[in-house]
């Protein structure tokens, strides 16, 4: 028996006891690895959910779901940037902002749904007035089906800044290749805890997720905010010492960085014992990615809005 046989029969037995190891979830975590985002997205809402912890073999899955969840947002600033979008693809929820006018009263805390082009403002006014240190803004106008600005209102959305820096980079990137802005569909609400003015202030309202255009432009990605809540949760599924170093090679590479996933990878290694947190918090200081000690104190804060945003609000497709 020669060597080559021995080791492809070693190589045979290694890869069936990973899969008895993995039980039901085998076929799961092959399908965490596609490249097809809904099906990715589909595996880990139910490994997320799942009673059982995942085991060691599952590491390499989850940081292929990870780094792909962070390279969707990312790749949308250079994604065929010199070919502007021919066609819409509508889901039917989407609503037309006179209606909103109309009767704002209505819609008050609210999920709504816009389709359209959105481009960098700085029309910080009404409620958000001096919300620039905490918010982006961006001008939303309306699309017909092939991608022609419609006629009709308009509205200013405010996003979140500690998650959504890179939707605001791919945004900018886009305008500074002569685009009018960049497609997406969003989720947003007209915050009560904002708006006091119904009739003067009801186009200016708070983004809790967004879509980008899927690969192919002819449907969308997972939602933004949704995915990165599910990288958390898989995280946490797995056994710490595997978890903790997943987060910080992804934190580390800065693939994640300005999206959402890096406020969930954050907040997954900051809930670790104390003794874990301050020999993490130091290997992040050494980036100088960003300022640990600013995010500890803000930590929170943060995770408490991107959790209302998913959670509190339920999942935008939630009706």
């Amino acid at each position: 028996m020669n060597g080559s046989f021995i080791n492809l029969t070693l190589c045979a037995a290694t890869i069936l006891v990973a899969h008895a190891a993995l039980g039901a979830d085998a076929e799961l975590l092959t399908q965490l690895e596609s490249k097809d985002s809904a099906v990715s997205l589909a595996a880990a809402q139910k490994l997320a959910t799942s009673k059982t912890k995942l085991p060691k073999a599952a590491v390499q899955p989850v940081v292929s779901f990870i780094r792909q969840s962070a390279k969707e947002t990312s790749d949308q600033r250079v994604h065929k940037v010199n070919e502007p979008a021919s066609s819409v693809p509508f889901v039917g929820d989407e609503m037309n902002l006179i209606r909103l006018k109309t009767e704002p009263q209505d819609y008050l805390d609210k999920k709504i749904f816009l389709c359209g082009m959105v481009s960098i403002s700085t029309a910080f006014v009404g409620p958000y007035r001096g919300a620039d240190k905490t918010h982006y803004a961006f001008s939303f106008t309306p699309l017909t089906k092939d991608a022609q600005a419609k006629r009709g209102e308009g509205c200013i959305i405010y996003a979140t800044r500690q998650f959504c820096g890179e939707l605001a980079e791919a945004i900018t990137y886009r305008q500074e290749h002569d685009f009018d802005g960049m497609i997406v569909r969003a989720c947003v609400s007209m915050l009560s805890s904002r708006i006091k003015n119904l009739s003067g202030d009801w186009n200016q309202l708070e983004l809790l997720d967004w879509q980008f255009f899927s690969a192919d432009r002819k449907e969308w990605a997972p939602w933004s905010i949704e995915r990165a809540l599910l990288t958390r949760q898989l995280l946490r599924q797995l056994p710490s010492d595997s978890g903790q170093p997943i987060a910080m090679i992804v934190l580390q590479g800065g693939e994640a960085s300005g999206t959402p996933v890096h406020v969930a990878l954050m907040d997954y290694l900051l809930s670790l014992p104390r003794g874990s947190r301050q020999a993490i918090a130091k290997k992040i200081r050494q980036t100088g990615s960003q300022s640990i000690d600013d995010w500890m104190e803000r930590r929170s804060q943060i995770i408490a809005t991107m959790l209302d945003v998913r959670t509190s609000r339920g999942s935008p497709d939630d009706n």
